[in-house]
């Protein structure tokens, strides 16, 4: 079942038909209200404290089914960010009283509002020494019944900052599984908690050296491996049957008689040849990007190859 406002209405949409006129009874799910309530009296105390701490206001939030973000118009550090959370979470276990009221236009231009009313009656909701806002959402009574709020991300968004947040369970489960996958990591790498960054980025060096090194090495052994290759085909243009009997040998190091080497692209203008056993009867190699190609004829034959 789904519920929206039009105009001055209230409509319930339901997954079937109901005779007009019948009495039905509906069921709360207060679970996802009580979600409802935390995020929203969190965000009010997050608002007002970056409000008062840095001067930024809040021009944008949205609550969604994973997490929930309220824009700023202008940028905070991580340091920032921190300090925020830190105190945001100081005002929910000090257990503000939560009020709302509807107060008269004259009440209203006396009042220290976080934003400017934009509709003529304003539904005010104030935590007490944290925020004085209008909002038409559903809150919680004192803010220790938020539990908790933590910021999941900051980042630059629109010449500001984007905070995404979480409240009460959803919080606690996220901190939950963070400790969970930095634990596994941590047995992974034989580490404490606070060692592992410093671990994974000496492992990334480490990484980073170990292909550097292999790029060198496979670089020298191609160019060792082209200049054999361009040996064999001059031997194979003057004579096949004496190419067949070098076998590709000097130039394969054979790898139980079968050897498979493709080049890397740097070395495009060189060598790329492919080597077969010596039982196959006949084989083919291009040893150079100019596709100079060589037929090995089999050994009983006593005519020479072309090449």
């Amino acid at each position: 079942m789904y519920t929206y406002e039009q105009e001055e209405a209230i409509l319930h949409l339901c997954d079937q038909p109901l005779p007009v006129g019948s009495t039905v009874e509906g069921v709360l799910n207060f679970d996802r209200r009580f979600a409802n309530m935390q995020i929203h009296s969190g965000e009010h105390i997050l608002s007002g404290l970056i409000l008062k701490e840095l001067g930024l206001h809040n021009v944008g939030f949205h609550m969604g089914h994973e997490s929930n973000t309220i824009d700023l118009d202008g940028e905070i550090s991580a340091e920032q960010v921190r300090t925020l959370e830190e105190k945001v979470n100081a005002l929910i276990c000090q257990n503000h009283p939560v009020f709302v009221s509807y107060p008269s236009a004259e009440e209203l231009a006396a009042l220290p509002l976080r934003k400017k009313p934009e509709v003529d009656h304003l539904r005010l909701v104030e935590i007490q020494d944290c925020d004085l806002c209008g909002c038409c959402g559903t809150h919680v009574a004192h803010t220790g019944e938020i539990g908790l709020l933590k910021i999941i991300d900051s980042q630059r968004y629109k010449g500001g900052t984007r905070l995404t947040f979480l409240c009460g369970a959803a919080a606690l489960k996220d901190c939950a599984d963070r400790c969970q996958s930095l634990k596994q990591i941590c047995i992974g790498l034989s580490c404490k908690p606070q060692e592992a960054f410093s671990n994974v980025e000496k492992l990334k060096a480490e990484l980073a050296a170990k292909k550097q090194e292999l790029a060198a090495k496979n670089k020298q052994l191609f160019t060792l491996l082209a200049k054999e290759l361009a040996a064999i085909r001059s031997c194979a243009a003057a004579d096949c049957r004496s190419a067949r009997k070098l076998h590709c040998a000097t130039a394969c190091f054979p790898l139980q008689n079968k050897f498979i080497l493709t080049q890397k692209e740097s070395l495009k203008n060189q060598a790329l040849f492919l080597c077969l056993p010596y039982s196959f009867p006949s084989s083919s190699f291009c040893s150079s990007a100019t596709s100079c190609t060589t037929k090995l004829a089999p050994a009983s034959s006593s005519s020479p190859g072309k090449a």
